[in-house]
């Protein structure tokens, strides 16, 4: 997933979103009374669209609202 924000004709974000996200699970059983179970997980959390979106939302009158394109994804690795 590639996306640009291109606001003032100057600056201009770009951002790729391929990556691979593994996760593996490995049982094993050295004898009849003991188990090992193995695991390993990469997740990840992107940033939405209006996290993003440097337009400034003027929607309400109180709250101003203005996205950061330069935002990355967030990841996050369990065992």
């Amino acid at each position: 997933m590639n996306t640009t924000f291109d606001v003032t004709g100057d600056d201009e974000v770009n951002s790729s979103y391929i990556s691979l996200y593994p996760s593996a699970f490995v049982p094993c059983e050295p004898n009849e009374r003991r188990q090992v179970r193995l695991s390993y997980s990469k997740r990840v959390e992107r940033p939405t669209l209006r996290d993003r979106n440097p337009i400034e939302n003027n929607d309400d009158r109180i709250v101003r609202e203005c996205g950061s394109p330069g935002l990355d994804p967030e990841y996050s690795h369990f065992s």
